[in-house]
C-alpha cells in the first residue's frame, strides 16, 4: 500500500506546473473614493464637464492614479492640472507609477492628450533591468 500511495504522490508532483498565481492586491476603495471627491471639485470649479472619462490606473502598493482631460484639453491628474511641479510632487507619492504620470505628462506636451494611454487596472511593475552588456573579449591580453 505505501509504494502505491508515494507513486501516486511522484506523479501528482510530476503533473503540478509549480505556477503559483499572483495574489491581487486588495481593491484600494479608500483611495479611490478620496480621488472621486477630486474629480467631484474640479466639475464643481468648471475645470472639467461632467460625465467626462477618467482613467484610473492602479498600483500594486494600493496607490490609485487617476487623469482625465479638462475642458481645454489639458491633461488632469486627480482633478488638478498637470503640470510639471505636480507631476514631479505625483511621482514622489506614486513610484511604481512614476512611468504613468511620465507618459500622461509627455502625451500632453506632444498634444495627444490620453491617446495611446493603457487600459484602466493594475498596471504590472516593469521588469528590473538585466545586466549590461559584456566588454569586448580582448585577444591581446588573453595571449
Amino acid at each position: 500500500m505505501g509504494r502505491i500511495k508515494k507513486k501516486r504522490a511522484e506523479r501528482d508532483a510530476r503533473r503540478q506546473s509549480g505556477f503559483q498565481p499572483e495574489m491581487v492586491p486588495p481593491f484600494p476603495q479608500a483611495e479611490i473614493e478620496r480621488v472621486m471627491g477630486l474629480w467631484d471639485r474640479a466639475i464643481d470649479t468648471g475645470l472639467m464637464p461632467s460625465g467626462a472619462e477618467v482613467k484610473y490606473h492602479l498600483g500594486p502598493d494600493g496607490t490609485v492614479l487617476s487623469v482625465a482631460l479638462s475642458r481645454s484639453g489639458q491633461v488632469l491628474a486627480h482633478g488638478e492640472r498637470l503640470t510639471p511641479s505636480a507631476a514631479e510632487r505625483l511621482r514622489g507619492q506614486m513610484p511604481l507609477l512614476a512611468g504613468m504620470v511620465t507618459f500622461y505628462e509627455n502625451n500632453q506636451l506632444a498634444g495627444l492628450g490620453l491617446d495611446g494611454a493603457p487600459e484602466d487596472g493594475i498596471m504590472p511593475i516593469a521588469p528590473a533591468a538585466g545586466p549590461g552588456p559584456m566588454p569586448p573579449l580582448d585577444e591581446q591580453a588573453l595571449a
